[in-house]
């Protein structure tokens, strides 16, 4: 872990948009959070999350746990889906992808199902399910998403979300955020650079500038200014709130969609505060007067009488 102010890693601004980092096995997925600054050091609040690590990533979960009121010849089935790394990575300034509709995600391979005994599922069977004309369209189907989320101020997770509707009833703006409720499928470690805790949380940014020179001095003369501006990034990042499925359905059919119940996973609770001076080396120097002998002990901010002791001739 860093304390604030740390060693910047600092990269140009005209790679912002192209930065990538080379994918390597066995080492799990790892995330950046890359913020553009000024030349003057100041941020827009501007940012953008880059996963790096493994190539691709693969869930396995029930199916009963993203679809509602599955028929019997479906209720045991197995889902993988797979995933490449670059298609969960959230778009600039979001912690969480767009929904992706489970049909379409099957008609795509990137969803497959297994009976139990390991054997791939039927195709026809779940889509003739999905097409199944009902008066409740807002509850056949199934959503999922990926968020960059937290589970605590010390650990960044990659998040499998649902709902169970298609993707095309989720206009509504509470229901598009970041922080909206869903349904947890599955979860990733992912491996972060993060702040102690001190006076900031979450994960230390990588700095993009037109001029690196001036952004570190201006970062130097204003570390409250700085705290500022990376506490309001870090503090995008949230604990999701997690329904249940049949609790997921009931928020749905209610129709009203309220925010959900996320709370910033790193929040700061006041400004900067630099860390305290060393007191220098303490030196004694003993008075002698006739009348007492003083022992004085000089400290940086303080002189103190420790002890007086009479004078006898």
């Amino acid at each position: 872990m860093a304390q604030f102010p740390a060693d910047w890693e600092v990269f140009p601004d005209s790679e912002y948009n192209s930065f990538h980092r080379m994918p390597m096995e066995d080492t799990g997925t790892g995330v950046n959070v890359l913020v553009p600054f000024s030349a003057a050091g100041r941020s827009s609040g501007a940012f953008k999350i880059h996963l790096f690590g493994a190539e691709g990533l693969t869930a396995k979960f029930p199916l009963s746990k993203i679809v509602h009121n599955l028929p019997s010849l479906l209720s045991d089935l197995t889902a993988e889906a797979h995933y490449m790394l670059e298609d969960v990575i959230p778009p600039p300034n979001t912690t969480t992808t767009p929904w992706d509709d489970a049909e379409d995600l099957y008609k795509k391979r990137a969803l497959l199902l297994f009976y139990p005994n390991g054997e791939p599922a039927s195709e026809a069977d779940l889509l003739t399910f999905f097409r199944i004309q009902t008066s409740d369209k807002s509850c056949r189907g199934a959503s999922l998403r990926w968020a960059v989320a937290a589970v605590n101020a010390s650990e960044v997770i990659l998040e499998l979300q649902s709902l169970p509707t298609n993707a095309r009833y989720l206009t509504k703006p509470n229901l598009k955020a970041d922080n909206t409720v869903s349904v947890l499928v599955s979860t990733f470690k992912l491996n972060a650079d993060l702040f102690d805790g001190e006076s900031i949380s979450g994960p230390v940014p990588l700095i993009f500038t037109p001029d690196r020179e001036a952004t570190l001095a201006a970062f130097a003369a204003n570390p409250d200014t700085l705290h500022a501006d990376m506490s309001a990034v870090n503090e995008r990042f949230l604990q999701m709130e997690h329904l249940t499925l049949d609790e997921a359905v009931a928020y749905l059919q209610k129709g009203k969609a309220r925010r959900g119940g996320g709370i910033p996973a790193f929040a700061t609770s006041g400004g900067y505060a630099p860390p305290s001076k060393r007191a220098r080396p303490q030196s004694a120097i003993a008075l002698d007067t006739g009348k007492f002998t003083a022992k004085i002990i000089f400290h940086t901010y303080r002189i103190e009488v420790l002890a007086v002791q009479a004078y006898i001739p």
